[in-house]
């Protein structure tokens, strides 16, 4: 205890150095913990299922097609859990958008329809009421589960919820549970929409049940039984799956295409793309403190090298070298200790910034926070760090020259020169992790601003999108539903500022199909047939999206059914399968050759659009009209293009809707700049925390270098002004000093762009447009670190230029 109260005294004295290194460990100790609750949530706490490791997905794969996993027909669903052996049960889930309508409020919510044993095979029980049952599971029977946030946000938590009855696109179903708070299936990391609200029935029809080669919209779930390993079930699955399309496709057409069964580890598919970027983001605040550590080392050397004449004193009066140490060791743990607290409180607030700041790539957002393995990390990186930073100073208590120390009084010598050299050796450690931290922000800001420079192909200014979808129960006719659309879009025309309004079933970032194309006269088609993502449109629509009319003419009022069928395609379309001629009036169809489906005639040819992303190659891409589609078509994106701010345009067609339709509900609506701002949220957020790691690593290796400089020129004071009183000039003292802080750097740097050609390769996956070795970046980061290490180092270098020498020969 007393050794304790010295060790605290001690630090108490030197409040302006005890204070830096708190504060400089909150901040490196708080920025990993607020990253660690994100790792931990994300990565290491297991799914919130029983058992999650069990849990597998079963997806087909058409390679000749698309390379990501797509959905299956129900049909596939039933049968897997029929066929198979390896599972404990299959599940069937689809996502949507329904209506709610709960006392006098309509709200859009998101929806999974899922298979009555879902919730069984994730190990799930309700907080509230049950879940479905198998009678349940069929046609007609309308029951509801509820997240627990709808729970709270539409019926204030009332445990009396079970046995009401609510209108979900108006239909009547009545609420039988409540989930735990937090539990969601799907994620949308999965790949899937959220179901962010409640669960309903799947109830399968005869249609749906009957339809093999078509329908692919369901996805599926199992869990493996006790003993069966991931291997047995692919292998398994892989030849049920092969029997299925054998039986769905016929000979002929499957020389075109092949249909593959795949098994996707659950907690692979949810954590699998995030990963890379987490570990990134860990290892960039890892480095951080690193810094941060080797500043606090290097203010206590400092403070240890002045009190060399007192561990002499002490140590000549009988103290041990170990007392010496430890108590050099207690200064630096109780340092670490409450620079931990504090850096805990801060971690609270980086948390919660982090939290908001997540983009929607992230799965399990909802689930970071401060739990006690964080505390437990918090605590052992206090320990940790505290050790690192005080082992060099309690080295250097303990190998004291007792005789040295007391014949040079507080003058330097051997061991301040010692002191020099680890002092300048964790300067340049400083500087080599700093120019690696510079080198990966740089390249993803160079990244970066290169992605928001693609052109989207849609005038983005002045332009308004309303999602909707209208309910079956009310619009199953195709008249009606085009009905309802035609009135919406005069209504909104002739809103005041509006200036172009249209409607299509696809949105750039948002919605797309994909379907198999022929062009008329082409060859049989061997390897990968041609595809197209495909948009049933309104006229006016690509007009009020602004795409750029680059041949032939849009899509017009007559394009209506019984007359000629057309299609307008884009660029990339036209360049790769019409290249030297001119595409206007050549046919396409969907399908094969040899399906039944009536050709379309191209009538225009438009700009490219980016639908999956800003970094994706620009796909083929048609449209056809909206009025020509085969079956009524009730989800639509609407856009509305006004002069000026869109969002003045928003409460206006919200009235125009329910002037329609006073019970449907409307989904997103929101300015289309505001949608390609949100795809790029996850490279925002990336670069964003990687430059901010990189702009602390860049202040505290400076402010390490100053300190070093200052306390080297402290140091030297007596000899700078023998020099100078020897005729030595200014520029000469500036030159030797401003040099040696120069070479620290010089050395750091060499080293630094050594370590970052290797590291850099790890943020490859997340570049766009640049290379992980290139020249630009390599040469701005060391350029800006030694703008800033000159400044560090030009201010000691000046103090020691403007040595009086009558003053220095009085120094010490």
């Amino acid at each position: 205890m007393a050794s304790l109260l010295v060790t605290v005294r001690s630090l108490l004295k030197h409040r302006g150095l005890t204070i830096t290194a708190i504060l400089t460990l909150a901040l490196g100790i708080g920025a990993n913990t607020a990253l660690f609750s994100v790792l931990n949530a994300v990565l290491l706490r297991p799914l919130p299922y029983r058992e999650a490791d069990r849990l597998i997905l079963i997806a087909n794969r058409i390679p000749q097609l698309i390379k990501e996993p797509i959905p299956m027909t129900a049909h596939d669903v039933v049968e897997y859990g029929r066929r198979t052996r390896s599972f404990d049960g299959v599940a069937g889930f689809q996502t949507s958008t329904l209506d709610l309508i709960a006392g006098d409020q309509i709200q859009r919510v998101q929806a999974a329809s899922v298979n009555w044993n879902l919730f069984p095979l994730l190990g799930v029980q309700p907080l509230v009421g049950r879940t479905f049952t198998p009678e349940e599971d069929k046609p007609g029977q309308y029951v509801a589960v509820l997240t627990h946030a709808l729970w709270q946000r539409a019926f204030g938590g009332d445990h009396n919820v079970v046995g009401q009855t609510v209108t979900l696109d108006r239909k009547p179903y009545r609420v039988i549970g409540v989930m735990p708070r937090g539990f969601q299936f799907p994620q949308r990391a999965m790949g899937f929409a959220e179901a962010g609200d409640l669960w309903v029935p799947m109830a399968f029809t005869d249609k749906e049940l009957k339809t093999i080669g078509d329908n692919f919209n369901y996805s599926a779930i199992a869990r493996l039984k006790a003993g069966v390993s991931m291997a047995q079930a692919e292998a398994e699955i892989a030849a049920v799956g092969k029997g299925l399309y054998e039986e769905a496709v016929p000979a002929p057409m499957r020389s075109k295409f092949t249909v593959e069964a795949l098994v996707l580890p659950l907690r692979e598919r949810v954590v699998g793309k995030i990963r890379p970027l987490l570990l990134v983001l860990v290892g960039a605040v890892g480095l951080v403190l690193l810094i941060a550590c080797a500043n606090i080392a290097n203010l206590l050397m400092t403070r240890a090298a002045g009190r060399r004449r007192e561990m002499a004193v002490r140590t000549a009066l009988g103290a041990s070298r170990w007392a010496l140490a430890r108590q050099a060791l207690q200064e630096s743990l109780l340092l670490s200790g409450v620079g931990g607290a504090l850096g805990m409180a801060m971690a609270h607030l980086a948390t919660a910034a982090l939290v908001r700041a997540i983009p929607y790539n992230v799965p399990r957002g909802e689930e970071v926070g401060t739990d006690g393995t964080v505390l437990l990390f918090t605590l052992g990186l206090s320990v940790v760090t505290g050790l690192l930073f005080g082992l060099a100073p309690a080295l250097s208590a303990a190998s004291a020259d007792v005789n040295e120390a007391l014949k040079q009084g507080g003058r330097s010598g051997t061991a301040g020169r010692r002191h020099g050299r680890l002092s300048g050796a964790l300067v340049t450690a400083q500087v080599a992790v700093a120019i690696v931290l510079l080198t990966g922000a740089g390249l993803l800001v160079r990244s970066f601003v290169l992605l928001r420079s693609v052109d989207t192909g849609v005038r983005q200014e002045g332009a308004l999108a309303l999602s909707l979808q209208l309910p079956e129960q009310q619009y199953k006719e195709q008249a009606k539903v085009e009905g309802f659309y035609r009135n919406l879009i005069e209504r909104l025309e002739a809103l005041p500022g509006v200036t172009g309004v249209g409607a299509g079933t696809g949105m750039p970032m948002r919605d797309y199909s994909v379907r198999v194309f022929t062009r008329e006269g082409q060859r049989e088609v061997k390897g990968r047939p041609p595809v197209s993502a495909h948009a049933y449109v309104t006229p006016g629509y690509l007009r009020a999206l602004g795409l750029r009319l680059e041949r032939g003419r849009w899509i017009e009022a007559g394009d209506v059914a019984g007359a000629e069928r057309v299609a307008v395609i884009n660029r990339t379309m036209a360049l790769r399968h019409f290249a030297g001629e001119d595409p206007i009036g050549k046919r396409i169809k969907w399908g094969l050759a040899e399906s039944d489906v009536p050709w379309m005639t191209v009538v225009g040819v438009v700009a490219d659009v980016k639908n999956r992303g800003l970094a994706r190659e620009n796909e083929e891409q048609t449209y056809g009209p909206y009025y020509q589609s085969e079956f009524p078509r009730r989800a639509l994106h609407v856009i509305v293009r006004t002069v000026g701010d869109p969002t003045t345009a928003a409460a206006a067609a919200r009235e125009q809707v329910r002037a329609l339709d006073p019970q449907q509900g409307i989904g997103e609506i929101l300015p289309v700049r505001t949608i390609f701002e949100n795809s790029v949220a996850p490279e925002r957020f990336q670069t964003s925390l990687l430059t901010v790691f990189a702009v602390v690593a860049l202040v505290l290796s400076a402010i390490g270098l100053f300190g070093v400089m200052a306390n080297a020129v402290a140091q030297r004071t007596r000899d700078i002004g023998i020099r100078m009183a020897l005729g030595a000039r200014q520029w000469d003292v500036l030159r030797e000093v401003l040099g040696r802080g120069l070479r620290l750097v010089g050395v750091g740097t060499a080293i630094g762009l050594a370590a970052a050609l290797a590291l850099t390769r790890l943020v490859e996956k997340l570049l766009y447009g640049v290379t992980a070795t290139d020249p630009l970046t390599f040469a701005a980061a060391p350029l800006l670190l030694c703008a800033v290490a000159l400044v560090a180092a030009w201010l000691p270098a000046r103090r020691a230029a403007r040595v009086d020498p009558m003053v220095a020969l009085h120094y010490e």
